[in-house]
């Protein structure tokens, strides 16, 4: 017969009455074995080092991946300017010439979310004095091309003097093309200024 376990719930008075003593397990005398412990104690360092392994993993790997966002966050909204301005070289403009002095022109270019605003100022050196009377009349309209002219071009172009050259040589030919008492034989960039 299976013995059954008592609770409170289970009281049977016959069981009350006259408990049977439950025999007592017979203890066999061993030594304990010293292999047996120490393998378990190893095991758990084991455990204890692999688990010590994998939250330090996963610390480090998280602290590299933080920086790495940081470093991107960083460059990406870093306020790069441009490189520092060489001084000019100083334009000699010959004596007795008949210049016509605009005035300055502010170009917004935006490359790669990276905006710059620059500051230009540019004077023509006109063939005669009636060719200044015709870009009074005219200004609106020469600003325009001269504007649409800037905005078309990269910030690059506004640092390097061949390219400030060539974009000085493109300005005069657009005007020439609108002046008709006249023609302007050169402009000089007066005045520049990157932010």
């Amino acid at each position: 017969m299976v013995k059954k376990r008592r609770t409170e719930l289970d009281i049977d008075p016959e069981l009350t009455l006259a408990p049977e003593p439950e025999p007592e397990p017979e203890v066999v005398a061993t030594s304990p074995k010293p292999e047996s412990s120490a393998t378990k104690e190893t095991s758990d360092r084991k455990v204890n080092k692999t688990k010590l392994a994998i939250i330090t993993g996963v610390v480090l790997a998280f602290v590299v991946i933080s920086v790495a966002g940081g470093w991107s966050l960083y460059q990406h909204f870093a306020d790069k300017g441009p490189e520092p301005k060489q001084p000019e070289e100083k334009i000699i403009i010959p004596d007795g010439a008949t210049l016509y002095q605009f005035k300055p022109f502010l170009i917004n270019l935006g490359e790669n979310e990276k905006a710059f605003i620059v500051n230009i100022s540019f004077a023509a050196d006109m063939s005669k004095a009636e060719v200044g009377k015709e870009i009074d009349n005219n200004l609106v309209l020469i600003r325009e091309n001269i504007f649409q002219i800037l905005q078309g071009k990269s910030a690059k172009a506004f640092l390097d003097e061949r390219n400030r050259r060539r974009m000085a040589a493109e300005i005069t030919t657009a005007l020439n093309r609108l002046i008709q008492s006249g023609s302007i034989k050169k402009m000089f960039i007066t005045e520049m200024t990157i932010q």
